[in-house]
C-alpha cells in the first residue's frame, strides 16, 4: 500500500512540474516528465484506466514538437484503441485523441490522412453540441493549419475567423486567441492582404507577450511569422533578423532536432543565401549580368512594389517571371546578346477573367515605371515582340507554343506539339505564382513527355545515327561524295544531340543553341560535346579519326541505354541500328509500337 500511495504522490509532483515546464514553454523537459508519468500512471492505475488513456494523449500530443514522431503515433494509437474499447468512437475524448492523432500527421506531412481524421473529430464534437466550445475552435484553428501548408488560403482564414470567433466568447482562453490572430498573418499575406497581414501581426505579438512573456515558443512562432512578413516585403536583413531571434527561443524549447527548429535554420540559411547573392549580383551588375538576374531585381525591385500597391486584390492570383523566347530565358545570353532585345523586362501571366479585367490598367502602370535600371534600357513592347513579354493571358501563352491551352492530356496531344516548342515553354523562371494556375501547366510539361514517345524517339534516333555516322558518311566518302559526306556527318551531329537530350529528359532546344544545352546535361552531355568536336575539327579525309571518335560515341549511348534498362545486356553490338528496334516493340501502346522505328511518329 506505501507503494502506491508513494507512486501516487510522485505523479502529483511530476505532474505539477510538467505544468510548470509546459506554461514556461519547455517543451523538452516537458517531454521527459510526461514519459515518466506515463510510466508510474500505468503503474498505479492499470493500462486500461481513464488516468492512464489522459497521459498516453497527452504524451503522443506534445512528443511530435520534439520530433519522436513514431513514440507519439504509438501513445496515440494505443489511447484511441483503448478509448473505443471502453467507450465507442463517438465521445469527446475519442475526437480529442483523434485531434492529436491529425496533428501528429500534419507535422510528419502526412498529408493524405489527415483530413478526414480532422472531419470526424468535428462531426464527433458537433454531434456532442460543442461547437461553441474550446475543443470545437481548437480543431477549426488546426485544419485552418493544415490548409495553409497546402496552400488553401480561403480555406485557412474561413476556419481560423471561426476559431476567432468561439474564443472570443469564451473566458480563460486569451492565449490560444493570440495563437490563432498569430495564424491569421501568413494566409491574408499570402492572398495579398498586406494591411490586414500586418494588423493581425502587431496584434498577435502583442497578445502573446502579454500573456506569456518573451521566452514563449508561441512568442517565437509569432517572431517567425513576422519574419516570413519583412522576407514577403523584401526587407531582407529584418527578415534575417527576427529568423535568428525566433531560433534562439526554439531551440530551449524545442531542441536542435525538432522539426521546428530546422525549419527555422532552414529559414536563417536561405534569407542569409538571398542577401549574400543580392550582394554579388549588385556588385557584378555592370561586368557579367545575366538577363534573367537583370529581370528578376527588376520584378522585385520595380514591378512588384507597384502592382502590390496598385492592385492588392490581384496580387493573390498573379504570376511574373521570364519565359518564351530569347537567349537570356534559356540562361545562353552574353556580351554579344546585349546588342538587340536585352534589358529588363517581365512576363506577368493573369487569368483570361482578370486579364480582361486589369490589362488596360496594368499596362499603364507598366508605362508609368522607370524606362532604365541599374544601367540598362528597359525594353519597350515593341522590342519584346507579338506576346513575348508584358501582360499575357496564360491560356494565349501556352496556345502560342503548345497549341493548346493547357497541357496535353494523351499521347496524340504530345505528338502534335514541336519538341522545341515545349523547350520554350518550359525555361526561363517565375518569380511568383499566387494563383498557380500557369506553374501547375509548367509543372505537367517539366514532367517530361509519356515513356512510349520518349522510347520511339529513341529508337528513331538510334536507327538515325548508325544509317547516318556508322554507315553513309564512309560510303559516301568512299565515292568522294564530299557534299553528301558533309550532310551525313551534319546529321550524324544533330541526332546524337538530340539522343543526349532525350536520355537527360530534357526537350530539345532550337538548334542555334542545343550544342550549348548539351554541355551543361548531366547524362553524357560534356563527354559527347567534347568527341563532337573532336569530329568537326578533324580534316575531312581523316575518316580514320573520325570514325575512332564515331564509335565512341555510340559505344556511349548503348552503354547508357542498358544503364537506363531501356534495352538487354545481352545485345552485343557495337552498331546503334541494332538496339533501334528492341526498344521499338517495348513501347505499351499499340499503334507506335507498330510504327516502323526508323520513322519518327509525329501528328
Amino acid at each position: 500500500m506505501d507503494i502506491i500511495e508513494n507512486k501516487k504522490k510522485e505523479i502529483s509532483e511530476l505532474t505539477l512540474m510538467r505544468n510548470q515546464y509546459m506554461q514556461q514553454g519547455k517543451t523538452l523537459e516537458e517531454s521527459e516528465v510526461l514519459r515518466k508519468l506515463v510510466k508510474l500512471t500505468e503503474e498505479v492505475y492499470g493500462f486500461e484506466s481513464d488516468e492512464n488513456i489522459k497521459i498516453l494523449n497527452e504524451l503522443g500530443g506534445t512528443l511530435k514538437y520534439v520530433n519522436a514522431f513514431e513514440e507519439a503515433e504509438s501513445a496515440l494509437v494505443k489511447a484511441r484503441n483503448l478509448i473505443e474499447k471502453r467507450y465507442g468512437n463517438n465521445n469527446i475524448s475519442y475526437a480529442t485523441c483523434n485531434l492529436n492523432l491529425a496533428e501528429l500527421y500534419r507535422f510528419m506531412k502526412k498529408y493524405d490522412e489527415i483530413e478526414s481524421l480532422y472531419f470526424k473529430t468535428m462531426s464527433i464534437y458537433e454531434n456532442n453540441n460543442l461547437q461553441n466550445d474550446y475543443l470545437y475552435a481548437s480543431v477549426c484553428n488546426n485544419l485552418g493549419l493544415f490548409y495553409q501548408e497546402i496552400q488553401e488560403y480561403e480555406k485557412a482564414i474561413s476556419l481560423h475567423e471561426k476559431s476567432l470567433d468561439i474564443l472570443g466568447k469564451l473566458e480563460n482562453y486569451n492565449l490560444q486567441y493570440a495563437t490563432t490572430v498569430s495564424n491569421m498573418v501568413i494566409p491574408y499575406s499570402k492572398l495579398g492582404y498586406k494591411e490586414k497581414s500586418e494588423e493581425y501581426l502587431k496584434k498577435s505579438l502583442y497578445l502573446i507577450e502579454k500573456e506569456v512573456g518573451k521566452e514563449h515558443n508561441l512568442y517565437s512562432a509569432s517572431l517567425n511569422n513576422l519574419a516570413i512578413y519583412y522576407y514577403n516585403e523584401g526587407d531582407m536583413e529584418k527578415s534575417l533578423e527576427l529568423f535568428e531571434e525566433s531560433a534562439k527561443i526554439c531551440e530551449k524549447s524545442f531542441g536542435k532536432d525538432s522539426n521546428n527548429y530546422k525549419n527555422l535554420l532552414s529559414n536563417i540559411n536561405f534569407v542569409k543565401e538571398t542577401i549574400e547573392k543580392r550582394k554579388n549580383l549588385e556588385q557584378n551588375i555592370k561586368h557579367n549580368i545575366k538577363g534573367m538576374d537583370l529581370s528578376k531585381l527588376y520584378f522585385e525591385k520595380v514591378y512588384m512594389p507597384k502592382i502590390k500597391e496598385r492592385f492588392p486584390d490581384l496580387y493573390s492570383r498573379i504570376a511574373v517571371g521570364l519565359s518564351g523566347e530569347g537567349s537570356e530565358c534559356f540562361g545562353f545570353d552574353d556580351e554579344i546578346s546585349t546588342d538587340h532585345d536585352f534589358g529588363p523586362s517581365c512576363c506577368i501571366w493573369l487569368s483570361d477573367e482578370d486579364y480582361n479585367k486589369y490589362e488596360r490598367e496594368l499596362n499603364e502602370v507598366i508605362d508609368e515605371l522607370p524606362k532604365e535600371f541599374m544601367g540598362y534600357k528597359a525594353l519597350e513592347k515593341s522590342e519584346w515582340g507579338n506576346n513575348r513579354r508584358g501582360v499575357l493571358k496564360i491560356s494565349d501563352w501556352y496556345y502560342k507554343f503548345l497549341g493548346v491551352k493547357n497541357a496535353p492530356e494523351n499521347i496524340d496531344d504530345w505528338l502534335k506539339i514541336p519538341e522545341t516548342n515545349l523547350s520554350i515553354a518550359v525555361n526561363g523562371e517565375v518569380f511568383l505564382d499566387n494563383l498557380g494556375q500557369f506553374s501547375k501547366i509548367r509543372e505537367k510539361l517539366i514532367e517530361y513527355y509519356p515513356e512510349d514517345i520518349r522510347k520511339n524517339k529513341i529508337a528513331t534516333r538510334c536507327m538515325k545515327i548508325s544509317q547516318s555516322g556508322q554507315y553513309n558518311f564512309f560510303r559516301c566518302m568512299n565515292r568522294n561524295e564530299i557534299l553528301a559526306a558533309r550532310m551525313a556527318e551534319n546529321e550524324f551531329i544533330s541526332e546524337v544531340i538530340h539522343m543526349i537530350y532525350l536520355l537527360n529528359k530534357k526537350y530539345l532546344i532550337f538548334y542555334k543553341w542545343a550544342p550549348r544545352g548539351l554541355k551543361n546535361l548531366p547524362i553524357l552531355g560534356e563527354i559527347i560535346s567534347k568527341m563532337l568536336n573532336e569530329i568537326i575539327e578533324k580534316n575531312l579525309y581523316d575518316t580514320k579519326g573520325k570514325e575512332f571518335y564515331i564509335e565512341e560515341i555510340c559505344k556511349e549511348i548503348i552503354k547508357e541505354l542498358k544503364n537506363q534498362k531501356l534495352v538487354s545486356e545481352d545485345i552485343k553490338s557495337n552498331f546503334l541500328q541494332d538496339y533501334g528496334l528492341p526498344i521499338q516493340k517495348s513501347i505499351k501502346d499499340e499503334n507506335m509500337r507498330n510504327w516502323p522505328p526508323m520513322v519518327e511518329i509525329i501528328e
